[in-house]
């Protein structure tokens, strides 16, 4: 199959369109915020390694838990983005775009 028929490259092609600018939109402020987050990790490491935390634990202590931060904070918008969907009563049912 050519590769312009590929439903995958067609996808990749698309995805990376639509995607980059998109992203690129926000990053600034994601950047800033990333920025306000690292400050403050930087002073709870600080802190914990004055009172005699070893700094590789201190590290994965904080790497453990922003990943479950991050988790919880999904869970919660997943959670009342499907309580307002439920509330309104919007079509979730995913739409599958072809290119025939």
């Amino acid at each position: 199959m050519a590769k312009a028929r590929d439903p995958a490259h067609i996808r990749n092609l698309v995805n990376k369109r639509e995607l980059i600018p998109i992203f690129e939109s926000y990053e600034l402020d994601i950047y800033r915020k990333l920025e306000e987050v690292d400050h403050l990790l930087a002073l709870i490491s600080s802190e914990a390694v004055t009172c005699g935390v070893i700094a590789d634990d201190c590290r994965e202590y904080i790497r453990v838990n922003l990943i479950d931060m991050i988790d919880q904070i999904a869970e919660k918008r997943e959670t009342e983005w499907l309580k307002q969907v439920r509330k309104t009563g919007i079509n979730t049912k995913k739409v599958r775009v072809t290119t025939e």
